[in-house]
């Protein structure tokens, strides 16, 4: 298997790039793996956190 937080000499791992890039399938598969770091990109790159928040699983609604 191949580690998701392998960096680049920029520093940047494939959820940083999937998310820059708006590849949200590649970041849902990148955040179903437990092992992927889940840093949230920087605030002010709001493409990149738009494409990280879309991927996100939603939670099963909890009935009260």
């Amino acid at each position: 298997r191949v580690n998701p937080n392998i960096t680049t000499q920029d520093g940047d791992t494939a959820l940083m790039i999937a998310a820059n890039s708006g590849h949200i399938p590649v970041l849902e598969l990148l955040l179903a793996d437990p092992r992927t770091a889940r840093d949230r990109p920087n605030a002010a790159n709001v493409p990149a956190c738009a494409a990280f928040d879309a991927a996100l699983p939603v939670p099963p609604f909890a009935a009260s």
